[in-house]
């Protein structure tokens, strides 16, 4: 073997071995999540400490670059609660142009607000109606977006930003799918229905985006 086939062997087995001591942190954290859940609980210095570890693990993982979308829902799914995970979807869904909103949406949301029934065509929805989501709720909490996150997703194609979509909705607990068809419906849902029927909101809906409050049970 030349000296330069070596060299590039040499570089594939360390970039190989960096990938899956990049994803190593995600399973650990993993483990420790899982761990201190079921075991820590009736020590509080063993809490402490479990949940100081996860907390360390995870601050870590945040400056490392995504490799895929696999590697995406696996850290979302263990996000250190419900706030992490709907900040990440808002804050997707303000980095997507209001024509890749009209895509995610006609080929997510509209099945989601159908509610099992046939969906609504995204015909009957205007690209102005693709409309950012407010996020000072989760700036107030001291949820903004990661960079290594934004860039991963930014740098996807249209249909790819709909494939991680779909993902993560899958991902998402029960409570937090609740909270995220209450602000389609408020959002979304009520300003057409507002448009067809010739008027429009009185602003005042019950469960929209302003009243996001995820409560502890849902982690």
């Amino acid at each position: 073997m030349s000296e330069y086939g070596g060299a590039q062997k040499k570089r594939a087995k360390g970039g190989e071995r960096g990938h899956h001591q990049q994803w190593e942190v995600g399973a650990l954290a993993a483990l420790a999540a899982a761990f201190c859940s079921k075991v820590c609980k009736s020590d509080a210095w063993l809490d402490r400490k479990a949940k100081r570890c996860q907390k360390e693990m995870w601050k870590a993982h945040k400056e490392k670059a995504v490799p895929g979308a696999d590697e995406m829902v696996a850290i979302f799914k263990h996000m250190e609660g419900t706030w992490d995970r709907l900040s990440t979807l808002a804050y997707f869904w303000n980095a997507s142009s209001p024509e890749e909103r009209k895509i995610i949406f006609g080929g997510q949301f509209l099945v989601i607000m159908a509610g099992g029934g046939t969906p609504a065509s995204i015909d009957d929805y205007e690209l102005s109606q693709m409309v950012a989501l407010p996020t000072e709720n989760y700036e107030d909490a001291s949820k903004f977006p990661i960079p290594v996150y934004m860039e991963y997703y930014e740098g996807l194609a249209p249909e790819d930003k709909l494939d991680v979509f779909e993902k993560l909705w899958v991902a998402t607990s029960e409570t937090e799918k609740s909270i995220i068809y209450k602000d389609l419906q408020f959002f979304f849902l009520q300003p057409l229905q507002d448009r067809q029927n010739g008027g429009e909101g009185d602003g005042d809906e019950e469960g929209g985006g302003e009243e996001k409050t995820p409560v502890d049970e849902a982690d």
